[in-house]
């Protein structure tokens, strides 16, 4: 990394989204600890919300020199300190089911005794009006990590895993045969269709 390659406003975008962990720093003895302070009063929750930098100078009372090493020092601090360790208070999972009959749903759950993974098949219950069926499997995972919580996206996609298909659409994105959006914001159903796999005969919406 090169510390003259670093911008002040992308680096106070990236410790924003970390507030939640500088009171590690917090106790230390380090130059930069009134800055730390400053950040943790604030709370900013995104970039949008902070003002400029004569603003920043104005507020923290520093000069540009001293905020911009004091900047520079703790983000090299959260990068290569051994003994700071991030540590998530809290985990979400997200499930997203989408249906080729009607319509998807987005709920959150607080816990999951079993995470279902890639491939397994699920039977949801939960708003079968909305989708048309209760038949799903997970089609995809991830992952984020936003303000000290993990949250945990599951995709689920009606009817049964195929491994076939599963392959077959990692190929189209690799062909840009399909777009990014067009995987993301489909489903199965208009998918195949799109790549041509549903045979008109059989298509019984043509």
């Amino acid at each position: 990394m090169n510390p003259d390659s670093l911008t002040p406003k992308g680096i106070i975008s990236d410790i924003i989204s970390m507030t939640w962990t500088l009171s590690f720093f917090i106790g230390k003895g380090i130059e930069y600890e009134p800055l730390v302070n400053f950040f943790i009063k604030k709370r900013y929750d995104k970039m949008e919300t902070v003002p400029s930098i004569k603003e920043l100078l104005k507020e923290t009372g520093l000069t540009y020199q001293k905020f911009s090493r004091y900047l520079k020092r703790l983000y090299e601090d959260l990068m290569t300190d051994q003994d700071f360790i991030m540590e998530p208070q809290q985990v979400k999972y997200r499930i997203w089911a989408r249906s080729s009959y009607k319509g998807s749903v987005v709920f959150e759950m607080k816990n999951l005794p079993v995470v279902p993974r890639v491939g397994e098949k699920v039977e949801l219950d939960y708003f079968q009006e909305c989708c048309g069926t209760n038949s799903f499997y997970v089609k995809k995972i991830r992952h984020y990590l936003d303000k000290g919580c993990q949250i945990v996206e599951i995709e689920l996609a009606q009817g049964d895993y195929n491994l076939f298909w599963h392959f077959r659409l990692d190929e189209a994105l690799e062909r840009k045969e399909l777009d990014w959006r067009e995987v993301f914001w489909g489903n199965d159903y208009q998918l195949k269709k799109r790549l041509g796999i549903i045979p008109k005969w059989y298509d019984s919406n043509p």
